[in-house]
């Protein structure tokens, strides 16, 4: 049966405050029951510190709810004091919009959120307090399922399936939103619904590819895979030269592209270390130039050895035959890099690893990205991947790079669940 959605009878005039009534705040969750910290607390440096520490947000106040009518009260408060609201799962963004990428946010900590069950079906119920490593574990001790995921433990699930989800599996299994079969979301007004295939799909399908404009999702409905006996991970370092790391590339490339199986995933890094990130998807249908391939590993070996940054790239394989992300239909989820091939992602940090971020490491990572755009086919068609956030992308930019052509079908979502944009950061859907 299909939920209505209530009719939005509230206005939300003007922008947020750019400083927030920490008094009226205070009052409101203390009655409500809901844990809070705001500036000033003890507590609120070590909350409001973002994975990438190149930026620096203040939220007006960040909230920790136990349960998923614990968020929707958040969000009334939110609305009601006139805030922007930003929910935030594990705290892994690039770009720190988990703290609503910008000052004065209220950010709603799932944290607390944490249930995992799974059924007799191998269908999991995962709150979105959870991290990736705590649900392979909790997955692997419930009957011994999986699911297609990321490496790194401390990523937290709504972010992760929301935009996609690469691992090592995912050239067999599909993304971590290709297993999602529904959600529970409280929305901009408060009410608590749940999606599928056939209750709101509309919604459905947006949270599958641009997930946390839309709501806060507080539970995840994902079909579990049945987890292999074994596996086996290995990996070759090796001193290259330019030309020896460009032969590397194009081999592989060619071989990806005709003879791979699906059990197989491919990560092909080169690294010094962090923390800019920019990428790119190369489109199957169109691989990257053998001349494109030499200018960017000429680049590597030359400007990137000589660069005072510390940085890394990253070359990840999710397309190529027998891929099974390449095998959803294009339109069938929101994630509009269907049709790709590799995964580029382009790290750099300050040699130290703290602030003040290097412009150098800006020009570095652009003139990577440059080196194999500019050495490809005039209107090559490359993508990017919105987890590995980019945030000086104009809009013309992300919105074409990480939507394609759904960006307009989202805004029309976006209209009908968030009209007055309570869910924004600078790269939210907007109607």
């Amino acid at each position: 049966m299909i939920q209505v959605i209530p009719l939005f009878l509230w206005a939300y005039l003007g922008l947020h405050l750019v400083q927030a009534d920490t008094a009226s705040l205070r009052q409101k969750f203390s009655a409500l029951k809901i844990d809070a910290v705001f500036p000033g607390d003890p507590n609120y440096v070590k909350f409001s510190t973002p994975f990438n520490k190149r930026f620096t947000y203040q939220p007006a106040a960040i909230v920790f709810p136990n349960n998923t009518n614990a968020v929707a009260d958040s969000v009334k408060v939110g609305v009601g004091e006139k805030l922007f609201i930003s929910p935030r799962s594990g705290g892994h963004s690039y770009a720190a919009y988990g703290l609503g990428g910008k000052n004065g946010a209220l950010v709603v900590d799932l944290q607390r959120i944490k249930q995992i069950q799974v059924d007799a079906s191998g269908v999991a119920v995962i709150g979105t307090g959870n991290r990736l490593g705590d649900i392979a574990l909790s997955l692997n001790s419930q009957g011994r399922r999986a699911l297609p995921h990321g490496v790194c433990p401390y990523v937290g699930i709504s972010g992760h399936s929301s935009f996609g989800g690469y691992g090592f599996t995912s050239r067999q299994w599909g993304l971590t939103l290709d297993t999602i079969i529904g959600h529970e979301i409280v929305l901009a007004n408060g009410s608590i619904i749940t999606t599928s295939k056939e209750v709101n799909p509309d919604l459905f399908w947006a949270l599958r590819g641009a997930g946390s404009s839309f709501g806060i999702q507080t539970a995840i409905r994902l079909q579990t895979k049945t987890a292999p006996s074994q596996a086996t991970n290995y990996a070759y370092d090796w001193e290259f030269t330019e030309s020896e790391l460009a032969n590397a590339l194009i081999k592989l490339q060619a071989y990806c592209m005709t003879d791979l199986p699906a059990q197989l995933g491919v990560d092909l890094t080169a690294e010094h270390d962090t923390f800019y990130a920019k990428s790119i998807t190369t489109p199957q249908s169109a691989p990257m130039s053998n001349s494109s391939i030499l200018a960017f590993s000429k680049l590597l070996i030359n400007q990137g050895r000589a660069s005072n940054t510390s940085w890394f790239v990253q070359v990840e394989l999710y397309g190529g035959k027998n891929s099974a992300i390449t095998a959803v239909g294009a339109d069938e989820t929101a994630f509009a890099q269907r049709a790709i091939f590799f995964t580029i992602q382009f790290y750099a940090s300050s040699s130290n690893f703290a602030p003040p971020y290097p412009a150098a490491g800006f020009t570095l990572l652009d003139n990577m990205v440059d080196s194999i755009v500019n050495n490809n086919p005039s209107g090559w068609k490359y993508g990017a991947y919105a987890n590995y956030v980019d945030d000086r992308l104009s809009p013309a930019q992300w919105k074409s790079l990480y939507f394609n052509n759904h960006y307009q079908r989202l805004t029309q979502v976006k209209g009908i669940y968030d009209p007055q944009n309570v869910f924004f950061y600078p790269q939210s859907i907007t109607e």
